[in-house]
């Protein structure tokens, strides 16, 4: 088997995925401390890892069976700069209420993940995240998801962030925070 030049097992990236890997590496330049909120299989958190100096705080659903082996794998090359939490998704809201927002600069949201969970992360970075801070969404032209960002932007909440978007992901700074009661009703269907 390949190696990377750090060592790791290699084996060539999918072509496919060439323009989201450049716009996530982009939209994490300058940032110490990604924050992946739905981490499944790792890739996003790995990529961070290999190719940024950035510290990846990982929280995983215990749903999602297959998220705390891949941490463990993950650990075993990057132990001082991954930390991985396993939550249930039915305490994952006040699990993010939980979580140092002001040490985080980077947040990563997987919307091709369960509808729940993917609300429930992004109105958390929309209540909690300090202004400045970037939020990566992959799938983020799933609805509702949509539907709640375009909310969001038209409240001054995210700004898009320059032209780092694709077909598969979009980027945006947050620019303020909201209330818990005045993020709620964004995500409701007739809001757009």
């Amino acid at each position: 088997m390949e190696t990377s030049p750090k060592g790791l097992p290699y084996s060539p990236p999918d072509p496919r995925k060439g323009l989201e890997r450049e716009i996530f590496l982009r939209a994490l330049a300058g940032r110490k401390r990604l924050l992946d909120m739905q981490f499944g299989n790792g890739s996003r958190a790995a990529l961070a890892l290999c190719e940024t100096g950035l510290s990846v705080t990982a929280l995983g659903t215990e749903s999602v069976v297959y998220a705390e082996p891949c941490a463990g794998y993950l650990g075993v090359y990057f132990r001082e700069r991954l930390e991985f939490q396993s939550i249930a998704p039915d305490v994952l809201a006040e699990s993010l209420e939980g979580v140092s927002f002001e040490m985080i600069d980077a947040i990563h949201i997987d919307g091709s993940a369960e509808a729940d969970v993917t609300t429930i992360c992004l109105k958390a970075a929309a209540t909690h995240a300090r202004p400045g801070t970037v939020l990566i969404l992959t799938a983020a032209d799933q609805e509702p998801l949509a539907d709640a960002l375009r909310a969001l932007c038209a409240q001054a909440v995210l700004t898009p962030y320059g032209d780092l978007l694709s077909s598969d992901q979009s980027c945006f700074i947050v620019a303020s925070n909201l209330p818990a009661e005045r993020v709620a009703p964004l995500f409701e269907p007739s809001v757009a």
